[in-house]
């Protein structure tokens, strides 16, 4: 029987040390995501989860706006300036052995006890930013009238130009789109049926190709509607004159230096007149889809020009604040201002934005919201399946953005540390 020795007890501890804390330190690698970088691996779900969160945020806190507007109370967008991460990931590993002899008996082994510990930490240190719009640029965001250049980009973008017109424009020609109230507690509603009528009669020449709208090259903030690619048929020449007929708008003729000058006594061809070339004709009167200019200002007005007076993306708000359903009580309670028609019955507003936006109100959570915020004891939603509502929904968002574009605010300044 052989000696037993210290010293190769010792060794071969010190083997099995070694192997365990390989061991360890593999499984915490691989434990920690491996050999790979932190940064690339929280692209994936981060950047997808914060864009949801940020875009979340913003729809209720606009819903939230519109609900406190129909309430009259103060409204107060914050923005979302900066969104930082920073994450971090440690891990940790330990190992422990022993040798103890019970007896001084050299020929028994001695007791040995090895041991292993570690840890992955995984930390995520999100600095988020935040600024009221106020001032200048809430002025600048909420204050300033569409410019028709903007209705314009919509319209190319998409949108239906009867949703524009009714949401987007407050005055086209003598029209009044519901805002001969003005504020944002309307009591009475008594001019709109004109202004739906002929956004009806435009949307649907848009829709079928007998109109398109078109820049002026010399003149950015107007555009002119002129004739489509498809020719007019009858029932389109009918809208367009009835169209004319609303907004006033004469038949264009032309102008004095295009009529044929007065030929001479002796008969001989007018000054700067030759057969090869002969005078511009004149503009055809009876010419149904001629150009006619939509320009934003006041009057006095040249009777060919049609005015075209933008909302502001306030006014806007204040419109589609009026869809917003109030509980009864809350009426009852004089919380809200019941709109009444010439008749002096509740208004239906639905008759003038043609059921293109609804917020509802439930006591108790909705099964199938869009949109949802609670307030003063209730839950004002957009349903998910109106999807004239999401539309319109979606068209004021966007309007907010390119009108915010230009805003500039000043980025707070923030001192992240490094890990």
């Amino acid at each position: 029987m052989s000696t037993f020795s210290k010293p190769r007890v010792i060794a071969a501890a010190v083997r099995r040390f070694r192997y365990l804390v390989h061991w360890a330190v593999a499984s915490l690698s691989l434990a920690a995501g491996g050999c790979s970088q932190i940064g690339p691996g929280t692209i994936a779900n981060g950047r997808f989860d914060y864009n949801e969160a940020i875009v979340r945020s913003f729809d209720n806190q606009m819903l939230l706006n519109l609900v406190r507007l129909r309430y009259q109370d103060s409204i107060l967008f914050l923005d979302l300036t900066s969104v930082v991460a920073s994450y971090s990931r440690e891990a940790t590993v330990g190992a422990s052995t022993g040798v103890s002899s019970e007896t001084p008996n050299l020929a028994k082994p001695s007791s040995m006890a090895l041991g292993t510990s570690g840890g992955v930490t995984w930390s995520e240190s999100p600095t988020i930013s935040y600024a009221p719009l106020q001032g200048e640029d809430f002025a600048k965001r909420l204050l300033a009238p569409i410019q028709p250049s903007s209705i314009l980009l919509l319209s190319r973008s998409g949108w239906g130009l009867e949703r524009l017109l009714i949401c987007t424009v407050q005055q086209l020609n003598e029209l009044l789109n519901a805002t001969s109230i003005g504020g944002v507690a309307p009591r009475q509603v008594n001019h709109y049926e004109r202004f739906r009528r002929v956004a009806t009669l435009l949307g649907e020449l848009q829709e079928d190709g007998f109109i398109q709208i078109n820049t002026l090259a010399n003149q950015p903030d107007q555009v002119a509607v002129t004739a489509g690619p498809i020719p007019m048929d009858e029932p389109a020449r009918q809208r367009a004159e009835e169209i004319r007929s609303w907004l006033n708008v004469t038949r264009p003729t032309a102008a004095a230096d295009e009529l044929p000058k007065p030929a001479p006594t002796n008969g001989a061809p007018a000054p700067g007149t030759t057969p090869a070339n002969p005078p511009p004709a004149p503009a055809d009167p009876g010419r149904v889809n001629a150009p006619v200019e939509l320009e934003s200002g006041g009057f006095p007005r040249n009777p060919a020009r049609v005015l075209l007076t933008g909302r502001s993306i306030l006014g806007v708000m204040t419109f589609l604040a009026q869809q917003v359903e109030v509980p009864a009580e809350h009426l009852e309670q004089g919380l809200a201002h019941q709109t009444r028609g010439p008749d002096g019955k509740p208004f239906n507003w639905n008759q003038v934005s043609q059921g293109m936006f609804k917020v509802h109100s439930s006591r108790s959570v909705p099964d199938h919201a869009f949109l949802q915020v609670h307030y003063r004891g209730y839950w004002f939603y957009i349903d998910d399946t109106d999807l004239e509502s999401k539309s319109t929904y979606t068209l004021l968002s966007q309007l907010f953005s390119l009108q915010s574009a230009s805003g500039s605010m000043a980025a707070p300044v923030l001192t992240i540390p490094t890990r």
